[in-house]
């Protein structure tokens, strides 16, 4: 299809999309709200999915990861592992969620680079992918989990467009920058992830009653990050008490 046909399509799905709805053009260019639909079993997964079988690269930064949500891709991935299709994906350390399993999925994967942001409130979810006329961009509130992907109640914008636009150039350009801030993902970094993740999971220490009438508390965790050179752990402000901050009640936040 040559270029003088992709703009054509282009500029009438757009119309479509952000003028009027009565305007005819080609689906597979207009933008679309992506959501999960139990009464008709829509999934965003499914999007995903076809995304993936149909491009030529693809990229992932989200902020939370999952076994299961890594799981609904496994066969996916594997098809692109065999075609050599390459992907990258970036993880966060935001607030300890991502699961070590769902990191060492991903691992085994020849075809995919994956790192993890260690600090800072990392907490994106956007899905871009190399397409033969150009790209395409999932950007919302779901995370690469199961329930985000199949079941949650989330939206997603897809949109369509060339690599040379300025929405891809600054999409592609953010996701590159935040990924060379990362830290590159490898059994060792694992290993030591699991300690961490283990000890936020299960520490009754970031577990507060939510039953006792007295104030509401939120608990900042401590910020633990690799050395970037020797990916030795280091522990940044632990030990913070519980800061009262309105009403009389317990809570606790996991994202």
């Amino acid at each position: 299809m040559n270029s003088e046909i992709i703009d054509h399509q282009l500029l009438s799905s757009l119309k479509t999309g952000f003028l009027d709805r009565a305007i005819l053009s080609d689906k597979e260019f207009q933008p679309e709200l992506l959501v999960n639909e139990r009464s008709t079993g829509k999934k965003i997964l499914s999007v995903i999915i076809k995304e993936l079988l149909n491009c030529q690269a693809f990229w992932f930064s989200v902020a939370f990861a999952t076994k299961g949500g890594v799981a609904t891709l496994i066969e996916t991935l594997k098809n692109l592992e065999a075609k050599g299709v390459p992907g990258q994906v970036l993880v966060s350390q935001y607030q300890n969620f991502t699961e070590p399993e769902a990191l060492k999925m991903l691992l085994k994967f020849s075809n995919v680079g994956l790192r993890m942001m260690t600090h800072g409130n990392f907490h994106a979810k956007g899905y871009m992918f190399k397409t033969a006329f150009g790209r395409n961009l999932i950007v919302g509130s779901s995370n690469l989990t199961d329930n985000a992907l199949c079941s949650n109640k989330e939206w997603n914008l897809k949109i369509s467009a060339l690599a040379e636009s300025e929405i891809m150039f600054q999409s592609h350009a953010e996701f590159e920058k935040e990924y060379q801030e990362a830290v590159e993902v490898d059994t060792d970094f694992i290993n030591q992830y699991v300690s961490i993740y283990n000890e936020t999971r299960y520490s009754s220490r970031y577990r507060l009653p939510i039953s006792e009438p007295t104030a509401l508390y939120t608990v900042r965790q401590p910020q633990v990050q690799p050395n970037h050179a020797s990916h030795q752990w280091r522990q940044q402000g632990s030990g913070y008490p519980a800061q009262p901050c309105g009403p009389r009640r317990y809570t606790y936040y996991v994202g």
